[in-house]
């Protein structure tokens, strides 16, 4: 038998070994692997101190501008948020997600500092998203609750720069 002939015939015995190998770890791929189907995947978004207003989860807070009033059964403020995320996705986001948690859209500004204004009952949320140069994106969430008569409650006043200041209602 000849060299030739001698290798070609190991080489085939090889290459069909090999073949089933490569194919057998796809398998899984045909089974749906080691994952639940009746588990729905992990929402892309979490909720903070306001539980309607849903925020990318991958979005981070700023905590340093970040305050919220919560004097019951008021609570109002802002949330900052920044991320590596596209100014537009953001607005699209925004945009699909808060009617889906009982929000109405009053008004929408698309410009390079855009903005989003919902009501819902008697709280109004004001989001504005803007995109800074080190292309990452600022989401700020401004909350605040009115009144029947339409207006935002007032809140006791101290004036910090004086100090025989009191609390002004």
């Amino acid at each position: 038998m000849p060299k030739s002939s001698f290798i070609l015939k190991n080489a085939r015995s090889l290459i069909l070994p090999f073949l089933l190998l490569m194919l057998f770890p796809s398998c899984s791929a045909f089974t749906g692997g080691d994952t639940d189907p009746s588990t729905p995947p992990p929402p892309d978004y979490i909720y903070y101190e306001f539980p309607d207003v849903p925020i990318p989860r991958d979005l981070s807070r700023e905590e340093n501008d970040t305050f919220i009033v919560d004097s019951p059964p008021l609570k109002s403020g802002v949330m900052v948020f920044s991320g590596s995320y596209d100014r537009s996705i953001l607005l699209d986001f925004f945009m699909a997600a808060m009617p889906n948690n009982g929000w109405t859209m009053r008004s929408v500004f698309k410009a390079p500092r855009s903005m989003l204004i919902y009501t819902k009952n008697n709280r109004y949320c004001v989001i504005s998203l803007s995109t800074s140069y080190f292309i990452k994106t600022r989401a700020e969430i401004w909350m605040t609750t009115v009144d029947s008569s339409g207006t935002a409650p007032v809140s006791p006043i101290y004036d910090y720069g004086n100090a025989n200041s009191s609390f002004i209602d």
